[in-house]
């Protein structure tokens, strides 16, 4: 009886000990896929939709900002300013993009070192940015883009931006 109940335990204590390393392997494994992040191509494609944005912003190419933005999206940004009380304003894509029709000025926006997450079809994009009308600095700050994908396209569903015309060092040593 005593070899009998010997044997059964070996026999658990193995079945623990592959259990084991397989969930280890399967951990690893999985722990690899994320830490990877997207697939490069897919990252580019997200970036690709950013720039798409301030190309059509800086020659006001509304048509073009209009195929960017999923119908419902909505882009809010928030004055950061030393000593005043930040302002956040929320508008349709709609309104943003009319008001970059209406501007006098080219809108000039550069982003570095993007952040990108993919998972599926849903995608955030997170990258400081400056900000010029023409030749002229006017702030900076940092943008964060949510898309989804719909018929094979990167659509704007959010888009937060904060604007800092001062202290843009912070944003600055980002780079």
């Amino acid at each position: 009886m005593d070899v009998h109940a010997g044997g059964v335990a070996r026999g658990v204590r193995l079945a623990l000990l592959v259990a084991g390393a397989a969930l280890a392997a399967g951990c690893a494994a999985a722990a690899r896929s994320t830490s990877a992040g997207p697939a490069p191509d897919e990252s580019q494609g997200v970036i690709r939709a950013a720039q798409a944005l301030f190309a059509g912003m800086e020659t006001r190419d509304t048509a073009a900002l209009r195929r960017l933005f999923a119908p419902e999206a909505r882009v809010v940004s928030t004055r950061v300013q030393e000593g005043v009380d930040p302002v956040v304003q929320t508008r349709s894509a709609s309104e943003f993009i009319a008001s970059i029709g209406r501007s006098t000025e080219v809108l000039r926006e550069r982003i570095w070192a993007p952040r990108v997450e993919v998972r599926g079809n849903m995608a955030a994009l997170w990258a400081p940015y400056l900000f010029h009308l023409g030749e002229r600095f006017s702030h900076c700050g940092v943008d964060a883009f949510h898309f989804v994908r719909t018929g094979g396209a990167w659509r704007i569903v959010a888009l937060t931006y904060t604007v800092q015309p001062e202290s843009c060092e912070i944003v600055l040593d980002a780079r």
